[in-house]
């Protein structure tokens, strides 16, 4: 994810971490040198909200934080057919009248 976010600025891409203690979780992201966006669900709220049953679970929100696509299962980003999708998904999604910034806000990066 991380080659994808740095290929794709304008794409904002959270990582839901739903088993791992926060700073075990940064610790294991920063000794790998991996900068992703990381929220903390413990009680799996986040989860609910956006229909997740099994992990990992890609969640593709667009404008208005809706919810524009669901994949269960493991994802290569970078397989052509994907790339273009994501390209896609960006220029629906992208607001030009923002500096290019996606729509929403941005939380912290671990």
């Amino acid at each position: 994810f991380q080659e994808l976010s740095l290929q794709n600025p304008e794409l904002i891409i959270l990582a839901i971490n739903t088993r791992d203690k926060e700073q075990a979780a940064k610790n294991f992201l920063k000794r790998r040198n991996i900068f992703l966006y990381v929220l903390f669900d413990t009680n799996n709220s986040i989860g609910d909200v956006y229909g997740i049953r099994s992990l990992p679970t890609t969640v593709l929100i667009g404008k208005n934080f809706v919810i524009e696509q669901r994949i269960i299962g493991a994802i290569n980003w970078q397989a052509s057919k994907n790339q273009h999708e994501i390209k896609d998904f960006i220029k629906r999604n992208v607001n030009p009248k923002k500096g290019g910034k996606a729509h929403g806000s941005t939380p912290e990066r671990f």
